[in-house]
């Protein structure tokens, strides 16, 4: 039987056997080893001299940016919202995945990285929505620091900065207009634009809705989920 959270067991033989992580590999998978004690203080202390002394085959090498965006996703996976996360994955696999994200991390410069941003700015992209993108790639920089011990190259990134645009609001003509063409083609798409109009509701929200969430007869939406 473990020890709770310690990942020491008593084996049959009636020694005690302690697994630690000894090595990453290229997927940023682990490999385990293990110490053994007569007795289970023995092993602890076995153990714990193992992970204050970590081995040098735990930094992988040849790691390229999509390696370490595919065992950060893992990381993340249940530590943050599912719409957060699939905004995370979205802005990866569109923007990083298939241009940066093939080098290998430890070649990675200040040159290429910021032709890379500048690549986004001059494709069109908004400079709120590359400054995300940018930010994305420096929360995985710094992941690797802190996982693999590699230099943190999240500082060579310049972040673009851009006035947020001012909202414009339809005014009174305007939204009758509106309301009157979504009315008269109830296409799903245009439902959801006028139940937007009407409620406020997100379009994850909105996305999300289920017939069960509607009541007809006591004219009542509920809102229980996003995607």
């Amino acid at each position: 039987m473990a020890r709770h959270g310690e990942n020491i067991y008593k084996r049959k033989d009636g020694r005690w056997e302690g697994r630690y992580k000894c090595e990453v590999k290229a997927d940023g998978t682990f490999k385990y080893s293990s110490v053994y004690g007569k007795t289970y203080a023995e092993a602890k202390a076995k153990l714990a001299e193992k992970r204050v002394k970590p081995a040098v085959s735990d930094v992988p090498k040849n790691l390229t940016l999509n390696n370490l965006f595919a065992i950060w996703f893992a990381d993340i996976r249940l530590k943050v919202k599912e719409s957060t996360y699939m905004n995370y994955r979205m802005k990866f696999e569109k923007h990083i995945c298939l241009s940066l994200g093939k080098m290998f991390y430890d070649k990675l410069t200040a040159e290429n990285l910021n032709a890379f941003i500048q690549n986004k700015l001059s494709c069109g992209l908004s400079a709120k929505y590359v400054a995300d993108i940018a930010g994305l790639i420096r929360t995985v920089c710094r992941f690797a620091k802190k996982r693999f011990r590699y230099e943190d190259k999240s500082e060579f990134i310049s972040i673009p900065k851009g006035k947020a645009k001012e909202k414009e609001l339809l005014d009174k003509k305007e939204q009758t207009l509106l309301n009157s063409y979504l009315t008269a083609d109830p296409t799903p798409s245009n439902v959801g634009i006028l139940l937007s109009s009407a409620t406020g509701i997100r379009i994850g929200e909105l996305c999300a809705l289920k017939w069960e969430n509607i009541d007809l007869e006591k004219k009542i939406l509920t809102v229980r989920n996003t995607v």
